[in-house]
Formats: structure tokens, C-alpha cells, sequence
């Protein structure tokens, strides 16, 4: 509608309409329009202020449908020292865990990557609970930090696949740059890359994504 609105503009005219604020304006209203449509679509729920809005998608899925024959009481537990080359002596328990993943804008790192997608999933109470937080424009972070640091008080442990080199850092950086302590910054970290590295070098040309 703007577009076809300024068609008809000369360059003067079109100055001013830009200098009035008014498309500044219809594209702010836009954008909310569409924030919108894309939580009910996704079925999440918006969070933050008006100006820094993101989407929360929460899901939780019954571990006994995801793991036969499984109680995280007596059975729910890992036991690796091999694998993880004595890092891990004792028995680990499934809900002391956090897995985490996270789609960014690339793979350079540094403060100019910025991730739009941040997932994490954890058992509890017989569930796997999956959280998502989607972040539709930048300077939005924010809101998705103070809203996970009350998720993850009583686990310990990080869970990634190749998080040790390029997610958990870009993750930490990123709190630093929003002046936010990091909720992680105790927890051990389980890279299961590595792992995967171990058990089939000989037979993977490539164990990454």
C-alpha cells in the first residue's frame, strides 16, 4: 500500500513524507501485524515490551514417548568417563541437563553474529520440555535472556553438538554485550561432537552438522 502510495510522489513530496515520520510509522505497524500472524501461526505466546516483542514457543512431550521404558528417577542417567576421557567420573543425571542449539545471521562469530533462534530442552517431571525463544529483529535479546535465567536454575550440566567452539561462546558473548550475568557460566559443557569424533573418525569422513 505505501509503496503504490509514493509511486505517485514527485522527490519533494516524497522527502517530506519520509521526514513527517509517517513511514516510519506504517512500517512499524507492519511489522507488529506480522509479528502477530507469525505467534498464532507457530501457536507461541509474544513477550517483551512493544518495541522489542519476540516469540516464545513452549512444547512438552511425554518422555515415555520419546525413550521406551524409561523412569529419569532410577534409569534416566549417563555414565561416560570413557568417552568423555574422565571428565565425567560419575553417573549424570538426564534432568540435570540443558541441550541447547541456536540459529544465528552466520558463522563468523563475534559480536556482529546475531542469533534469531534459541532453543533449549530439558526433562522434568517425566517431560521433555522444549523452549524456543525467536527473536524477529534485531536488539530483541534481551527479553529472551531475562526470561530463560528462571528456566535453568536447578540443572548443571550444558548439552551441544559442536557448542564448545561456536554456540556457548557466541551465547556468552552476548550476554556480556547486554551487561546480563551468564546463567550458564558454572555449568559444566557436553559436547557431544567430540564424542561422535571418537566413536566413528574411522568410518565418517566428516562428524560435523
Amino acid at each position: 500500500m505505501a509503496n503504490n502510495y509514493l509511486d505517485h510522489m514527485d522527490l519533494r513530496d516524497k522527502l517530506n513524507y519520509y521526514h513527517s515520520g509517517s513511514a516510519v510509522s506504517e512500517s512499524s505497524q507492519v511489522k507488529k501485524s506480522s509479528i502477530i500472524e507469525l505467534t498464532k501461526e507457530l501457536e507461541g505466546d509474544l513477550l517483551g515490551s512493544s518495541s522489542a516483542k519476540i516469540i516464545k514457543i513452549n512444547h512438552t512431550f511425554p518422555v515415555d514417548n520419546l525413550i521406551y521404558n524409561i523412569d529419569l528417577e532410577t534409569s534416566g542417567y549417563l555414565y561416560i568417563p570413557l568417552l568423555s576421557r574422565g571428565k565425567f567420573t560419575q553417573k549424570i543425571k538426564l534432568d540435570e541437563m540443558v541441550f541447547f542449539d541456536l540459529e544465528t545471521t552466520g558463522l563468523a562469530g563475534g559480536t556482529g553474529t546475531y542469533p534469531f533462534l534459541l532453543a533449549f530442552g530439558f526433562f522434568e517431571d517425566s517431560n521433555l520440555n522444549l523452549i524456543q525463544y525467536f527473536l524477529p529483529d534485531y536488539g530483541r535479546e534481551i527479553t529472551a535472556f531475562l526470561d530463560m535465567k528462571d528456566h535453568f536454575q536447578q540443572k548443571s550440566i550444558l548439552v551441544s553438538y559442536n557448542g564448545k567452539s561456536f554456540d556457548y561462546p557466541l551465547l556468552r558473548n552476548r550476554f556480556v554485550l547486554n551487561r546480563l550475568e551468564d546463567p550458564f557460566n558454572t555449568f559444566k559443557h557436553l559436547d557431544l561432537l567430540h564424542f561422535v569424533r571418537r566413536l566413528w573418525k574411522n568410518r565418517l569422513n566428516n562428524c560435523s552438522l
